[in-house]
């Protein structure tokens, strides 16, 4: 438990981040997209289905309340450089009054340098196939 903590401390140097990321419940990627959101000050895990990549309605107000659930008033915006989410989390972000959002992406956009967020997609894939 005191590692978890030292690593939350660790990982908000610089702030208190929230990572994201999409995916897929199979290797189609026809299929219909997810969405995981984690946030550094509690590593809550969120995610839901979108109904495409991207800025959707949905996925927006989806996101937007999900910062807002974290009752930051600033936060770095973590995320793969892959456009969709990109534009996604800042749409988001801009939707939620009063909060500043310092978008970052992971150098490379590799999946193992977004490391956090990954292991909550792990997860939920996991739980998800197991019910």
């Amino acid at each position: 438990m005191k590692q978890d903590e030292q690593a939350r401390k660790d990982a908000e140097r610089d702030g208190p981040r929230i990572y994201s990321d999409s995916f897929y419940m199979s290797t189609n990627e026809k299929s219909m997209p997810h969405l995981e959101f984690k946030s550094s000050r509690s590593g809550s895990l969120a995610a839901t289905a979108l109904p495409a990549k991207g800025a959707t309605e949905f996925g927006v107000k989806w996101f937007a309340r999900q910062i807002q659930s974290t009752g930051v008033r600033s936060f770095i915006n973590h995320s793969d450089g892959e456009n969709a989410i990109k534009v996604l989390k800042e749409a988001a972000a801009r939707m939620v009054p009063g909060v500043e959002s310092k978008p970052r992406e992971v150098p490379g956009g590799g999946h193992k340098a977004n490391g956090s967020i990954e292991v909550g997609v792990r997860e939920h894939k996991r739980q998800m196939r197991a019910n």
